[in-house]
């Protein structure tokens, strides 16, 4: 049963990664220090999804967190609704009527695209209209999910239901609509390079996904930025990272300029990749004008 092997390779190489993680102390997630006039932000950088085993955070993290006034995430999944969700997908993750996945690409990236969604329990009929960024990026949840990466069990999600138990406000730094549309502004041959790259590296998904848990807890900004930015640089172009990342780091210090105005102390998480690289948050925020300094 060649898929419950993979599952349980998967879970193998999760376990190692946890117990590397549990071998490392003193090392701590990228967190920094934002501070002007009155104003003072902590910005951590998170990961998406989470397995069982990652919490709870180090005390850095949580004591940092305890302070804040109110959180900022780059969406607050649990308040989109159903309708929301369902114009968003109709607007940048479907082809244009009278279109199909088959239609749009080559024959052997069909047959390709066919092998992986059947390996992984996909019904291709599922993505007969949908856009090729899209069904990559459902194959990438799908394979993770077998070695145990959840959203749900992601950072944000995991310092949402802290912040809403201790009663803080949960801000959202950007909608559905703004993240969507920044995949969905490739053009169809880079979209078809992407899911072709996305293709040939899910086998090694389960992996790269230990690596990145590694280097997220360690706070390891080189290999962060290796296996983040560079990996979209190689999969959509230079021009799909300036959208990605660039414009939306651009975006969200505006709006985290503007909530920290309102909240005298805000801890914001976004995903970690935004933190390094070319373009990061961190050199936007501080030629804002804050003072920023990394915790320990």
């Amino acid at each position: 049963m060649p898929w419950l092997r993979s599952v349980c390779t998967g879970l193998a190489l999760v376990l190692c990664a946890l117990a590397a993680l549990a071998q490392t102390p003193q090392q701590t997630p990228l967190l920094y220090a934002a501070e002007r006039d009155d104003q003072r932000v902590f910005v951590f950088g998170s990961i998406h999804l989470g397995v069982d085993g990652m919490y709870p955070l180090p005390a850095t993290v949580l004591d940092a967190f305890d302070t804040a006034d109110a959180l900022a995430l780059e969406l607050v999944l649990d308040e989109i609704d159903a309708a929301t969700m369902q114009r968003a997908l109709a607007t940048y993750a479907r082809l244009p009527p009278g279109q199909s996945l088959a239609g749009v690409m080559p024959d052997a990236l069909w047959w390709r695209t066919q092998a992986a969604a059947d390996a992984l329990g996909l019904s291709v009929a599922e993505l007969a209209t949908s856009r090729p960024w899209y069904v990559a990026t459902q194959l990438v949840l799908l394979k993770l999910a077998q070695s145990g990466f959840r959203m749900e069990q992601g950072v944000d999600q995991h310092l949402a239901s802290r912040a809403r138990r201790l009663g803080k406000r949960v801000l959202a730094l950007e909608n559905l609509y703004e993240q969507m549309s920044a995949f969905a502004s490739m053009d169809p041959q880079t979209e078809q390079s992407y899911l072709a790259l996305t293709l040939d590296e899910l086998p090694d998904m389960q992996p790269y996904a230990a690596r990145l848990l590694g280097a997220w807890w360690r706070g390891d900004a080189a290999a962060i930025n290796e296996l983040g930015n560079e990996q979209i640089r190689i999969a959509g172009g230079e021009a799909l990272y300036q959208r990605l990342m660039v414009a939306r780091n651009r975006r969200m210090v505006t709006r985290i300029m503007t909530a920290a105005t309102r909240y005298p102390t805000l801890f914001v998480t976004v995903g970690v990749a935004h933190l390094v690289g070319e373009g990061d948050l961190i050199s936007m925020l501080k030629d804002a004008g804050y003072r920023m300094t990394p915790l320990p």
